[in-house]
């Protein structure tokens, strides 16, 4: 059993690595609107998705999901008042919404589904993401609707 632990371990050190150089690949794109994250930064990142996946009991591995979410997010004048801290509320909104609407949805329809929210009925309030317009996505799906 120990065994087992030690390569999930490792498995897991070597996954966050990973991210953490492909995160940082990203400061080569969003610097074009001024925005950078450090490496203390994009651990941060890293800990909030570990955590959000730990406290719904699920798992993943990579960091694509963090990479679709500073891509489809970055250019939003709404996230530039605090860039890391609205990055690391947006995955931790992102994964719930996964975790409640992924047999509707797939990822890339969720983020596209925030980042519209976002941006226009949301007004970049993080709050109206992750409440109203979470209910808003669940009225959709319980009236049978589809959302693209």
């Amino acid at each position: 059993m120990g065994d087992i632990m030690n390569d999930f371990n490792e498995l897991i050190l070597t996954n966050n690595s990973l991210a953490l150089k492909e995160i940082l690949n990203f400061n080569s794109i969003t610097i074009k609107k001024n925005l950078s994250l450090t490496t203390k930064d994009a651990l941060q990142l890293i800990q909030t998705k570990n955590k959000t996946l730990k406290d719904l009991g699920r798992i993943e591995v990579g960091s694509g999901t963090i990479n679709k979410l500073i891509y489809e997010f970055y250019d939003s004048s709404y996230i530039m008042d605090d860039y890391v801290n609205n990055l690391d509320t947006l995955i931790t909104i992102f994964y719930q919404y996964q975790n409640e609407f992924s047999n509707n949805l797939t990822d890339e329809q969720i983020i596209k589904y925030l980042r519209d929210n976002y941006d226009n009925y949301c007004a970049g309030s993080l709050e109206l993401l992750e409440n109203d317009a979470f209910e808003n996505l669940r009225q959709i799906i319980n009236n049978g609707d589809y959302y693209e």
